[in-house]
């Protein structure tokens, strides 16, 4: 049978990390409100919410390499190309 009290705890469930704490909260205590949820419920939203600070920890960003100056590759010279004459050609 279906719960609709069971309905909205999962979907605040759902929301806790995903959606800005308050609207987890303040969709937690408009249900509140009608009747559907009871103090408990509103104390494991809570709950769920501090938990999920407490778990979630920011990784750790590695530092990326210092930029050092790169030096310039020694370019070896290149022969210059060889003019044909047209006139030699045209022959």
């Amino acid at each position: 049978m279906f719960s609709l009290r069971d309905f909205v705890m999962e979907t605040i469930r759902g929301m806790i990390g995903n959606y800005p704490d308050f609207q987890a909260m303040e969709y937690g205590l408009n249900w509140y409100s009608k009747g559907v949820l009871t103090e408990t419920d509103l104390a494991e939203i809570q709950e769920g919410i501090e938990n999920r600070k407490i778990v979630v920890e920011e990784p750790e960003v590695e530092s990326e390499p210092e930029e050092t100056e790169m030096e310039e590759p020694e370019m070896e010279p290149v022969d210059e190309p060889e003019v044909i004459d047209n006139e030699q050609n045209e022959e």
